[in-house]
């Protein structure tokens, strides 16, 4: 069900952003607009991985792969039990630039209060 849900989310995001990576980052290299690009991958399922990220060529040279390990298991996310519906995701972004910016829990103080917010 959260897949299906997720899919649908996905499905209404823009095929291409409004404006590309190379016009947002003017003097940003042809290798580094390439790993943003695959980082910041919309389906989660097609996103670049840890591994694959770090032997991209624009990270060569900050390899050391003495140093690098890999987990023996995947990383359970059990402990989140986050539903992204779309009143969630909208909640979600909110809570973070409120963490970021404290003074729109004061602007959204009535708002918040009428959606049960106790903060």
């Amino acid at each position: 069900e959260r897949q299906a849900e997720l899919g649908e989310l996905l499905k209404r995001l823009p095929e291409t952003p409004v404006a590309s990576l190379a016009s947002r980052l003017p003097d940003a290299s042809e290798e580094c607009l390439d790993l943003l690009t695959h980082l910041l991958e919309k389906d989660p399922r097609e996103r670049i991985s840890a591994a694959s990220a770090l032997e991209h060529p624009y990270l060569v040279h900050l390899r050391d792969p003495h140093w690098e390990k890999t987990a023996k298991k995947p990383f359970d996310w059990n402990f989140d039990s986050f539903n992204p519906t779309p009143r969630g995701l909208k909640d979600r972004i909110y809570a973070e630039c409120a963490r970021y910016h404290p003074e729109l829990l004061q602007r959204d103080k009535e708002w918040l209060s009428k959606r049960g917010f106790r903060g």
